[in-house]
C-alpha cells in the first residue's frame, strides 16, 4: 500500500457545519455525497469511493458558489483513493476537479489541499516508476547473466556440469530460483504499487546477478583447466605417435621381418590407423590412453627388433669356444633390457652350466647353480628353447626334460594346493 501519501487533518475542510446541507445539495446526490465526505473524516477509504462515485454517478457537475458546504465529489473521491494506496486512480479525479473550475473558488483552501495531495502523489508515483524501471533492469541483467552460464553450460563443461558438491548445476538451480523470486516481487509490486516489493525485487535481482557471475567465473576456471588438459594431452598423444611413427621407420630396414617383429608392426599401425580416426573427437582421458599404448607398442617392436648387447655377443662367443667359466663370469654382471636378451642369457647360462658339471671344471657348485637357472628358464613367457644348431644335442634333450619336469612339478603343487 502507498505510505507516503500526504493526510491533512480535514477539520479544515469538514466540520459540524457540513451536517447543514443546502436545499440543493439535499436534492443533487445528498446522501451518497454526504455519506462518502463522513467516510473520508473517518478513514473508511473503501466506503468513501463507493458513496462518492455513487454521488458522481447522480450529479457529477462540482459547486461552490455561495453554499454553505460545497459539493466537490470529485475531489474527495481523489483523497479517498489515495488514502487506500492508489495514488495513480487519484490524479484522474483531481484533474477533473480542477478542469471543472469549481474548486479554485472556494475559501477553505481546498484547492490548496488538492494540489499539494497531487503534487504529493504525483512525487510517490515518480518513485514507483523509477522503482519499477530500476527493478526491471536488475532483473533484465540476472536474466542475461543466466543465459550466459546456460550458454557456457554446453561446452566441454556439459559433463562435468553436475560433478562436486556443490555442482555448478545445484548453484545455477538455486539462482535460477532467486531470479523468479526477484520477477514475483516486482509483479507484485507493480499490481500494489508497493515501494517495498519493488526494492526487494531489485535487492534480491542484484544479489543473484552476483551469485550467477561467481558461478560464471568458477565455470570459467573450470573450462580453462580443461582446455589445458585437452591441450596438453593432444600434444601428448601427438609425441607419441610421431615416436611411434619414427620406430617404424627404424625397423623397415629389417624386412622381411622375423616374424615376433612382424606381428609388433602389424599392431602398431593397425593401432596407429585406428587412433588417426578417433583423436579429434577423444577428450583428454582418451587420448592419454591412446598415447600411453602407442608406448606400449612402440617400444615392444624395439625391443623386438632390437641388436643383442655387445656384452651378450662376447659371451656366445666365450661359449662357442667353450670357456665356459668365462660365460657365467661375463654375464653375471648383465642386467636384461628386454625379454628377448633374457631369455638368450639364461640359455646361455644353463648351457655352460650343463657343461661344467658334465664335463667337470673349476665350479663345484655347477649343478645346484644349474637347476636354480633352470627354474629361471621355465619361468620365462615365453620359455626360451635351445636350438641344435647351436647347442648340443645332449643339452637339448637335458634342458627340454627339466622344462618339462618343472612344469609337472609346478601343476602337481597346484593340484595339491587345490580344496
Amino acid at each position: 500500500m502507498v505510505a507516503m501519501i500526504v493526510r491533512r487533518p480535514l477539520t479544515v475542510l469538514v466540520t459540524l457545519g457540513a451536517l447543514l446541507v443546502s436545499p440543493w445539495a439535499l436534492a443533487q446526490g445528498r446522501d451518497s455525497y454526504k455519506r462518502g465526505v463522513d467516510a473520508v473524516e473517518a478513514g473508511d477509504f473503501a466506503t468513501a469511493v463507493e458513496a462518492l462515485r455513487a454521488a458522481i454517478g447522480e450529479n457529477t457537475a462540482e459547486k461552490v458558489g455561495t453554499i454553505r458546504r460545497p459539493y466537490l465529489p470529485h475531489y474527495y473521491l481523489g483523497i479517498a483513493l489515495a488514502g487506500r494506496g492508489d495514488c495513480r486512480g487519484a490524479i484522474t479525479p483531481w484533474k477533473e476537479s480542477e478542469r471543472q473550475g469549481e474548486i479554485q473558488k472556494g475559501r477553505r483552501g481546498e484547492h490548496a489541499d488538492l494540489v499539494q495531495r497531487k503534487q504529493a502523489c504525483e512525487g510517490e508515483i515518480r518513485d514507483l516508476d523509477n522503482a519499477v524501471a530500476t527493478a526491471e533492469q536488475a532483473i533484465g541483467s540476472a536474466r542475461k547473466a543466466a543465459s550466459e552460464l546456460a550458454a557456457l553450460q554446453q561446452t566441454e563443461l556439459q559433463a562435468e556440469w553436475n560433478s562436486g558438491s556443490p555442482s555448478l548445476a545445484s548453484r545455477q538451480s538455486a539462482a535460477v530460483a532467486r531470479l523468479e523470486e526477484a520477477a514475483g516481487y516486482l509483479s507484485e509490486g507493480r499490481q500494489q504499487d508497493s515501494l517495498a516489493r519493488l526494492q526487494k525485487a531489485r535487492v534480491v535481482a542484484n544479489e543473484t546477478a552476483v551469485e550467477l557471475d561467481e558461478i560464471m567465473g568458477d565455470a570459467r576456471d573450470l573450462l580453462g583447466n580443461l582446455t589445458a588438459a585437452a591441450a596438453d594431452a593432444a600434444e601428448g598423444y601427438d609425441s607419441a605417435e610421431a615416436r611411434a611413427r619414427r620406430q617404424l621407420e627404424a625397423v623397415s630396414g629389417l624386412a622381411p621381418y622375423p616374424s615376433i617383429v612382424s606381428r609388433r608392426v602389424a599392431s602398431l599401425q593397425s593401432k596407429l590407423q585406428d587412433f588417426a580416426s578417433r583423436k579429434s573427437s577423444a577428450d583428454a582421458d582418451e587420448l592419454q590412453e591412446m598415447a600411453k599404448e602407442l608406448n606400449r607398442l612402440r617400444i615392444a617392436l624395439r625391443d623386438s627388433a632390437a641388436g643383442p648387447p655387445a656384452i651378450l655377443i662376447t659371451a656366445a662367443e666365450a661359449f662357442l669356444a667353450g670357456e665356459y667359466e668365462g660365460v657365467i663370469e661375463t654375464l653375471s654382471d648383465l642386467t636384461p633390457q628386454n625379454e628377448r636378451v633374457m631369455r638368450h642369457v639364461c640359455l646361455l647360462r644353463a648351457a655352460s652350466l650343463f657343461a661344467l658339471w658334465t664335463y667337470g671344471g673349476s665350479m663345484e657348485d655347477s649343478r645346484e647353480s644349474l637347476d636354480a637357472v633352470l627354474q629361471d628358464c621355465a619361468s620365462l613367457e615365453p620359455q626360451p628353447s635351445a636350438p641344435e644348431r647351436f647347442f648340443s644335442p645332449r643339452f637339448v634333450a637335458f634342458y627340454e626334460a627339466a622344462l618339462r619336469a618343472e612344469a609337472d612339478d609346478t601343476t602337481t603343487e597346484e593340484g595339491d594346493a587345490s580344496p
